[in-house]
């Protein structure tokens, strides 16, 4: 059995830190729809901070990546 320890606020320790959290969030944006398709983004900083842009056909395909090269 455990037992219940009180501390003040902001005290106490966590496994979860603002790094997990940030690390494994997705940020969704820029939503568009093209015919039957829509398009958004996706921010990854899981990956480097890299954003994507992600498609869903109407039939309700699996999203696939659209790979996106800038002029250079």
């Amino acid at each position: 059995m455990s037992t219940s320890k009180v501390g003040s606020y902001g005290t106490w320790s966590s496994t979860i830190t603002g790094d997990l959290v940030v690390t494994e969030s997705l940020t969704l944006g820029e939503p568009r729809v093209d015919g039957d398709s829509i398009f958004w983004t996706e921010g990854r900083p899981s990956e480097g901070g890299r954003t994507v842009v992600v498609a869903r056909s109407a039939d309700g395909a699996s999203d696939r990546q659209v790979q996106i090269q800038t002029a250079g």
